[in-house]
């Protein structure tokens, strides 16, 4: 455990030394590790006892995400100037802006509804009830979500159209009741305001424990417990945040027993749906076997599969892969697009001690950057030719 510490300790040393932004991949993920393991030891848990080897393969992962780091800058050199991307005052007949909002809109009044009636998305989707209609619109739902993100990262006038547009959009996600959802909304807004000096290291703080007890409090509703909240938060504490980390040590000292190739899920899934075969075998579906530490928990952190396919190895390769893959995007954030990449996809470095979502949930994360893409092009065009415009106006 003190190995850890002290490895942790010089990394964010040379972090201040170098001065690296907080939300810097390499100090955001030794700072989440280096908080979570130092609440496991300690909060009074029911959790069992971390092992020496989970400490180890910890430091191991950890190492070679810095290595990763290092060799890019060795490459590709540090770039410190973030350039503000500037918008022309947008006619609100983008296609769309219309299309987000009107799909928003009605996503506020059905989610409500269901809150009106003592039901929530989540139970709905549980118990097999979710209707037509928002099985259709969830295949949309995901460019809502970068379009917000769009506004509130790159845009510097918004319309009062638009600001209706955030506020339902954001209630709009709570309504939904997925955790998951509600964290990367907060994460991101928070990590924008924050490179826009909108507001300081107390704000995110409260926020934090704001978001806490919000999740706590769907961690209730969800269950249907009527336990009282402040040992929702506890309990949510526990299982959410410490377990994980318990669990990757029974898949360290080889309690747990899964299948191969779990690193490649995606594609599987891929070549399944696509061409109707499995390239790695029948059984490479997302490990979800429940194990007790002793509470029930079925999250591994982000190592897991890493770890499961190729051991130690598996840590020092895709380490250094995920190290390199997040300072390629946080240095090249002078483009917009990789601004609003980063932005958008900054929970899962913030959440990488609860599961994996990278690798877990590519399609997902896939589908989130092809749509900043998209977003940001169609948005780039149109400056291009506002000053095509402006230009041929102005000679004649």
């Amino acid at each position: 455990m003190w190995s850890f510490f002290f490895y942790v300790s010089i990394v964010l040393l040379f972090s201040f030394i170098g001065r690296l932004k907080i939300y810097h991949p390499l100090v955001i993920t030794h700072l989440i590790w280096f908080v979570v393991i130092l609440l496991y030891n300690i909060l009074p848990t029911q959790l069992y006892p971390l092992s020496s080897a989970v400490y180890n393969r910890l430091i191991l992962y950890l190492l070679f995400f810095f290595l990763g780091t290092i060799f890019y800058y060795l490459i590709f050199g540090r770039k410190r100037k973030l350039s503000v991307y500037k918008t022309v005052a947008e006619n609100e007949t983008s296609i769309i802006f219309n299309f987000v909002f009107i799909l928003t809109t009605y996503l506020f009044l059905r989610y409500f509804m269901l809150f009106a009636n003592g039901t929530t998305l989540y139970k709905e989707i549980v118990q097999g009830r979710l209707g037509i209609d928002l099985k259709i619109l969830f295949y949309f739902d995901k460019l809502s979500l970068v379009y917000f993100f769009y506004l509130i990262t790159i845009k510097d006038k918004i319309t009062k159209k638009e600001k209706i547009f955030l506020f339902l959009f954001f209630i709009t996600y709570f309504l939904k009741f997925s955790k998951m959802d509600i964290m990367q909304l907060f994460t991101a807004v928070l990590l924008a305001l924050w490179i826009k000096k909108k507001i300081k290291v107390y704000h995110i703080i409260l926020t934090g424990l704001l978001m806490f007890t919000l999740l706590a409090f769907i961690h209730l509703w969800r269950k249907g417990n009527t336990s009282s909240l402040s040992k929702a938060i506890g309990e949510m504490l526990a299982v959410y945040f410490l377990s994980p980390i318990t669990a990757f040590d029974m898949i360290v000292n080889n309690q747990v027993s899964f299948n191969k190739y779990q690193t490649f899920v995606f594609l599987e899934k891929v070549f399944s749906k696509i061409f109707h075969i499995q390239i790695f075998g029948a059984n490479t579906q997302n490990f979800d076997g429940w194990v007790y530490v002793p509470y029930p928990t079925n999250v591994y952190t982000c190592m897991w599969r890493f770890y499961a396919d190729f051991k130690e190895m598996g840590l020092i390769v895709f380490g250094h892969i995920v190290g390199f893959f997040w300072t390629f995007i946080y240095n090249r954030r002078q483009k917009t697009v990789y601004n609003l990449i980063y932005i958008s996809i900054f929970y899962i470095l913030v959440f990488q001690f609860f599961s994996d979502i990278l690798f877990g949930y590519f399609s997902a994360v896939f589908q989130t950057v092809f749509l900043c893409v998209i977003i940001v092009k169609l948005k780039q065009s149109k400056e291009i030719r506002h000053e095509i415009n402006l230009l041929f106006c102005n000679n004649y």
